[in-house]
């Protein structure tokens, strides 16, 4: 089990003018913590030459957390040290020395190093050590769990039952069979191919930076993202195949809109590719279709005018 020492309660944050809306300074309460015992790390990586920052400020870029950088031969660093929380960590609880639950685990710091595997360049996401939970009892509020007996007393979302999110196992089997059935289709056409493969390429690591960066996370909340995959989910079950164009006055467009946005911004060089190739098509077909039915034919539109 690993033990640490909680370091922050909140912090004040700068959210800049976006969508009309004026920046404003806000509050953000979350548990932040450094590991006294916890698991081990120790990786070492070449350091690409198009790095945009030098060895001596990658490491300095560590100090005050749990892991160091330190030189390991030409153009190569050694990170080391102590994690409060691992990849696969997010969901587990803190609990204080009384084993009272004090807060929900959700991801750790890391700063992003371009490294060389194989000749290519790679980024790779290097953890400080540093760790980050929710307060635990906004977090059984909105839960709708009685937080004296631990009792669900009942709630719902904007838009649905459950709260779905990015990367959740979709373990119904009429839903799977489902979105098997909706990939299959979408692949008929080259262009439906190629989107698709471009989601399951980055996948991972767009859920990362959505949990991670706040660039990404603010706009996937402020345009509820959230309750779009919720709606998704809804719609899957009720077996329609109509698209939640808009939900809770926001528009799925918009939503699509600004994460691309902000991926182009935090996402890896191959990730900010992506989007820069796929994310004309992705917007158009959002704002113009209404159901996975419009959509498959706008794609299958598109390859016969790439054909042509």
């Amino acid at each position: 089990m690993t033990s640490g020492t909680i370091v922050e309660l909140c912090f004040e944050e700068q959210i800049p003018a976006q969508g009309g809306q004026p920046a404003s300074t806000v509050i953000r309460w979350e548990l932040e913590a450094l590991p006294t015992a916890g698991s081990n790390y120790s990786q070492t990586y070449e350091i690409s030459p198009r790095e945009p920052h030098s060895q001596a400020e990658i490491i300095a870029a560590f100090h005050g957390g749990t892991v160091s950088a330190t030189p390991a031969g030409a153009n190569r660093l050694r990170f080391e040290g102590t994690l409060f929380g691992d990849h696969g960590d997010s969901g587990s609880i803190w609990v204080d020395n009384d084993r009272h639950v004090v807060g929900l685990h959700w991801g750790g710091t890391f700063i992003r190093v371009k490294t060389i595997s194989g000749g290519q360049d790679r980024d790779v996401e290097i953890l400080t050590g540093r760790a980050a939970a929710c307060h635990i009892r906004p977090v059984l509020a909105a839960l709708g769990i009685d937080v004296a007996t631990g009792i669900v007393v009942g709630s719902r979302t904007t838009a649905a039952d459950e709260i779905d999110v990015p990367g959740d196992e979709l373990a119904e089997p009429s839903i799977l069979a489902q979105v098997t059935e909706i990939e299959t289709a979408v692949e008929r056409s080259a262009a439906g191919r190629a989107l698709l493969d471009a989601v399951r390429r980055h996948e991972s690591e767009v859920r990362s930076l959505i949990h991670h960066r706040r660039r990404v996370m603010l706009a996937w909340h402020r345009n509820k993202g959230p309750a779009f995959v919720a709606a998704s989910m809804n719609a899957l079950r009720d077996g329609t195949t109509a698209l939640p164009v808009e939900v809770a006055g926001h528009r799925l467009s918009d939503l699509v809109e600004a994460l691309c946005d902000a991926l182009r911004v935090e996402g890896s060089a191959e990730l900010r590719r992506a989007v820069e190739d796929d994310a004309g098509l992705l917007i158009e077909l959002v704002q113009t279709c209404e159901t996975l039915e419009e959509i498959i034919d706008r794609l299958e539109s598109e390859a016969a005018i790439a054909a042509a």
